[in-house]
């Protein structure tokens, strides 16, 4: 499951609304302005009256410019709308937060795989690592390259056949960078 989003999402309701209707009308031709969600897949739908009063909404399926909804989201109720009455694709603290992130405790707040197409064969993951050493993995099936955070160390390595080393380490606290034991920079 995938938050989507586009770029100048934005029409307004073919038909009017009511409170408990799971579909709506965009107006003609304005669906493929927005995504088209799948398999779980959602993305966040704003839609307001002419007096600016609101409702977000999760759309789930999208076919034509028929979108098929999840009303009164994000601590907003179900509303009745008008034809004419705005939809528009926003950002909202849902949206945000299904993004990983990492807190000042330097740990990831989700989870994320990222798997680049079947015949790639690679995965991108965001995870925990352990405790005190938050990791991006990048895994292929010859070789490991990571990054991690590691006492205030930006740590950039690889793992070929086993053997692990650590080409970029970028120290935070003393401001220096270096590439294979050599310095690259030092404030």
């Amino acid at each position: 499951m995938a938050v989507l989003l586009k770029n100048n999402a934005v029409s307004r309701l073919a038909a009017s609304l009511t409170a408990g209707a799971t579909s709506l009308s965009l107006a003609a031709g304005d669906g493929a302005k927005f995504p088209t969600p799948t398999g779980g897949d959602w993305f966040p739908l704003t839609l307001i009256k002419a007096d600016g009063t609101l409702e977000i909404v999760s759309c789930t399926s999208r076919s034509g410019d028929v979108l098929t909804v999840t009303r009164a989201q994000e601590g907003t109720a179900a509303l009745a709308f008008l034809s004419g009455d705005r939809a528009e694709l926003r950002v909202t603290a849902a949206a945000l937060n299904e993004f990983g992130q990492i807190n000042k405790a330097n740990t990831w707040s989700k989870h994320q795989t990222l798997t680049l197409g079947a015949t790639c064969n690679s995965q991108l993951s965001l995870n925990n690592g352990t405790a005190d050493s938050p990791e991006i993995s990048w895994v292929t099936p010859s070789w490991i390259a990571n990054m991690d955070l590691l006492s205030d160390h930006l740590r950039i390595f690889a793992s070929t056949g086993g053997v692990l080393s650590y080409p970029l380490d970028i120290d935070l606290t003393n401001k220096s960078a270096t590439f294979y034991g050599n310095t690259l920079w030092h404030a």
